[in-house]
């Protein structure tokens, strides 16, 4: 047992799994266990910690879900129908200077509709015809989301689903919240090592992990028979970084 191994009080040792080298370091890194396990002294070689950092921004960018549900007797009609209502949402979209490579179809489908019983249950008879068609929209000016989505409405909309919103570029903020991660990191690193009786030296790897948007809550779909103004809360989007850190002992 080295003279560093015997400084580590008993809190601090029993947190230690086992001794590995340096060269065994980037396995535990890797090795998708949660940040609790991750923080390691290793006795007389490195010290192993988990640092997290978040930073906030205003959003300035949605993307929203809208199409269009018809119901015809034939499937023709239902397209027929179907169609229309669409080109109607793409000259209002166009009206409101959305670029083209900012609309996508997510969804198309052609369904039949079956008769019910009289307790409800599916009978074999088909009594017409489904037509659905949605898009993908990213609106890059967030004052014009409301009245986007009432004049989607009045043109015949009547699919508006999940609202989510994002920053265009969210690099800054991700390297705002990558320094704090890593002060995070030293200040882990510079406990656990007081409390060896060691120093944390110099930073010998980095790893960093995981998506870094927070999830966004999906906004409630919007109804055909809405009135007034949609009232809009873009809220804040927080970035979250967490990195693995191997710093030598000195």
């Amino acid at each position: 047992m080295t003279a560093i191994s015997k400084a580590i009080p008993q809190a601090i040792s029993l947190a230690v799994l086992g001794v590995w080298t340096l060269s065994s370091v980037p396995a535990l890194a890797q090795n998708g266990q949660g940040a609790r396990a991750r923080n390691r002294v290793l006795p007389g070689q490195a010290i192993v910690v988990v640092g997290e950092g978040q930073a906030s921004a205003q959003p300035d960018m949605a993307e929203i879900q809208v199409g269009v549900v018809t119901l015809a007797p034939t499937a023709a009609e239902a397209l027929t129908a179907n169609n229309a209502s669409v080109e109607k949402l793409f000259k209002a979209l166009e009206g409101r200077q959305i670029p083209k490579k900012d609309l996508q179809t997510s969804n198309f489908g052609v369904s039949p509709e079956y008769k019910h019983g009289p307790q409800g249950q599916q009978l074999a008879e088909i009594v017409g015809y489904q037509v659905q068609n949605q898009l993908s929209v990213k609106i890059r000016q967030l004052s014009t989301l409301g009245p986007i989505l009432d004049e989607l409405v009045r043109e015949g909309a009547n699919q508006i689903h999940g609202i989510n919103f994002s920053v265009a570029e969210p690099a800054k903020i991700l390297d705002a919240a990558r320094e704090k991660a890593i002060a995070d990191a030293r200040r882990k690193a510079d406990i656990y090592a007081h409390a060896a009786g060691i120093k944390a030296g110099k930073v010998v790897r980095i790893d960093e992990e995981g998506d870094h948007a927070t999830p966004r809550p999906p906004m409630m779909a919007y109804a055909r028979a809405a009135v007034g103004s949609v009232p809009i809360a873009s809220g804040e989007r927080s970035f979250h970084v967490r990195v693995v850190v191997t710093f030598a002992i000195d």
